[in-house]
């Protein structure tokens, strides 16, 4: 028999007088979300020990996540890297210059990985809808896409969805 994990929710009914009657409860399965979390916290794990930086830097150019070796290389704390932006580190880059380069670094590491690797399956994810995306020259036809933000089971049907489907992606 497989173990599942589960939330309990539970209170006492009282009569009148105040005197317990009975206990009145829920239990809910959180096995899903528990596995989901340790993978997310491996993960982490992973990314923070690794021997290279690796930021997660937004759109408008916000650091949004760090590894250790990242603040190392710079010099900073975790706290002051992600107070920070693109355009702190570097303040000759402009937002015009940066919107340029991001586009460019997207399309060029999927061309390279369908050049390389061309059996590698990818997807592309983004805030912005894919209407956005394709206007700006980023999202070729046959692109797989998933808008952000999504869920964990969003993010597994869509990595199944572009595990199965056939051509070149």
């Amino acid at each position: 028999m497989d173990k599942i994990k589960v939330r309990e929710s539970a209170s006492v009914v009282r009569d009148h007088t105040g005197k317990p009657l009975y206990y009145d409860g829920t239990l809910k399965d959180i096995t899903e979300q528990k596995r989901a979390e340790e993978g997310i916290k491996l993960a982490e794990a992973i990314v923070d020990r690794a021997t290279v930086g690796i930021f997660v830097i937004g759109p408008d150019g916000s650091i949004n996540s760090v590894n250790g070796h990242a603040c190392k290389s710079l010099g900073y704390t975790r706290e002051e890297l992600l107070a920070m932006n693109v355009f702190d580190i570097d303040p000759g880059l402009s937002a015009e210059k940066w919107k340029r380069h991001r586009s460019l670094v997207e399309k060029e590491l999927r061309d390279t990985i369908a050049r390389v690797k061309p059996h590698i399956k990818t997807f592309f994810m983004s805030g912005y809808t894919a209407n956005v995306i394709a206007h700006r020259g980023i999202l070729d036809e046959g692109i797989h896409f998933i808008q952000k933000p999504f869920t964990p089971r969003t993010l597994a049907r869509k990595v199944r969805d572009v595990l199965q489907a056939r051509g070149d992606q």
